[in-house]
């Protein structure tokens, strides 16, 4: 295959929390970790006085923006690398809060 060389004053990385996997194979370390978030979307229906401005309830730790006739809920995040995958029980909370 051919490989070509482009020398330049100035790259922009920009893969988020991939972006440490790229970097080092040119001999960069950067300090950024991947975080898993957890949200839930759902829709607002005819359910009474839904809100209309974001929200924290800081004593449950839930954020609650409004999209439309939808409304996102968000509480959990964790250190947990490259791994996606979620179970059912790792929703539980933020449902049983909205």
């Amino acid at each position: 295959p051919l490989v070509r060389h482009h020398l330049r004053d100035a790259y922009v990385l920009a893969l988020g929390s991939y972006s440490p996997l790229i970097a080092k194979t040119i001999g960069l370390s950067l300090p950024i970790y991947p975080i898993k978030g957890y949200s839930l979307t759902i829709p607002i229906g005819n359910r009474p006085a839904p809100p209309i401005i974001a929200a924290i309830d800081e004593h449950n730790l839930v954020a609650v923006s409004r999209f439309g006739d939808r409304l996102r809920v968000t509480a959990t995040a964790e250190f947990a690398g490259y791994d996606t995958s979620h179970k059912p029980a790792d929703f539980a909370f933020m449902k049983g809060v909205t």
